[in-house]
């Protein structure tokens, strides 16, 4: 056994020699021949680079699966977005109501300050406030005493100084003859 492990080192060894002996002859043989230089694959804006996602590369449109998260996630944005088109909805009926009892039915009419708040903030926006009401809330507003009643005046004289200001520098009456500024107008002469 061991003379026969010898012999075939032996072998294997002398055939590795013969083998660098040739690839020397050829790599000689071979200086004349140029070797031709690499070809860029992809050019510039195919471009892959690291830190590229696949989704990033042009060409390539991989259409995304939504997973349970982000299908709950926009469902839930929905929802939302019909839940405060709703409660604005429903805000402005309560407003409603409360200037028509107010002006109707004072007996079972019920003072609620958020709603006196809310149409203070909102006594120039017609969204808000529409025409409808708007003289029962100018009639409303009258009526407020204290600080309001100067907060009230305060906005009403800025949103009137802001339309002559327009008016003068840009010879332009369209904030003078809009809404916001005859709300202005109307609120600050029942105010006095």
């Amino acid at each position: 056994m061991g003379k026969k492990t010898k012999l075939s080192t032996l072998n294997v060894s002398a055939s590795i020699t013969e083998q660098v002996a040739i690839n020397e002859e050829n790599d000689s043989a071979n200086t004349d021949v140029e070797v031709p230089n690499k070809i860029a694959k992809a050019t510039e804006d195919k471009l892959i680079s690291a830190g590229t996602t696949i989704d990033q590369i042009v060409g390539i449109n991989l259409k995304k699966k939504k997973g349970k998260r982000e299908k709950k996630r926009e469902k839930h944005t929905v929802l939302l977005e019909e839940q405060r088109k709703k409660s604005k909805e429903k805000e402005k009926q309560d407003i409603h109501q409360y200037l028509e009892c107010w002006s109707t039915n004072r007996e079972q009419w019920k003072f609620h300050k958020l709603k006196q708040i809310f149409i203070q903030d909102h006594a120039f926006d017609e969204a808000k406030i529409n025409a409808e009401i708007w003289p029962i809330a100018l009639e409303y507003l009258s009526g407020t005493k204290g600080s309001s009643k100067d907060i009230l005046a305060k906005k009403a004289e800025s949103i009137i100084r802001e339309g002559d200001a327009a008016a003068a520098a840009n010879a332009d009456d369209d904030l003078q003859s809009s809404n916001k500024y005859e709300r202005a107008r109307e609120l600050l002469q029942c105010l006095g």
